[in-house]
């Protein structure tokens, strides 16, 4: 009697680790793309808690006509890169005035350093209403859309 694995156990065990392999790779890249999901999501939950601070506490300070230059952020001005940026997120064009642009350095003055984004990388934030914060660089969603605004992203799961 001979000793040792057949051929066909041997393919079988190799099948099965293949799937294995496969099934824990799929679900980890799904972790991983939640996780960035939500860690983009709290990002812009922030900037959006700071700038209705900001707002509140500014309407208080400053009369209305002096609040549009009292604000945080360099303010968005048609026609520039930034509201063309603005308008491919969505934006419409009549509302691109609206929005001050964020960059580290904003982010840094109003202690928010703890975001963490690469350089270049800025944000849109539009003080009016319930506050909208725009991240011109979008986020790719497993559905292959990518959204750039924060009430959109507040949708996915």
């Amino acid at each position: 009697m001979k000793k040792g694995i057949t051929l066909i156990a041997l393919i079988i065990t190799i099948v099965i680790l293949i799937i294995l392999a496969g099934t824990v790779i799929y679900s980890g890249t799904g972790m991983i793309k939640s996780v960035n999901l939500e860690t983009v999501k709290t990002n812009l939950l922030l900037i959006q808690a700071k700038a209705k601070t900001i707002y509140e506490k500014l309407s208080f300070e400053v009369t209305a006509e002096e609040l549009p230059n009292a604000l945080t952020g360099q303010k968005v001005v048609a026609g520039s890169n930034e509201a063309n940026e603005l308008e491919h997120a969505g934006v419409v064009s009549t509302e691109v005035e609206k929005y001050y642009k964020w960059d580290s350095s904003v982010l840094e003055g109003e202690g928010l350093e703890g975001i963490e984004i690469e350089e270049g990388d800025y944000f849109y934030v539009n003080y009016e209403g319930e506050v909208e914060v725009v991240f011109p660089k979008g986020f790719t969603y497993t559905d292959g859309n990518t959204y750039y605004k924060l009430s959109e992203l507040k949708e996915l799961s």
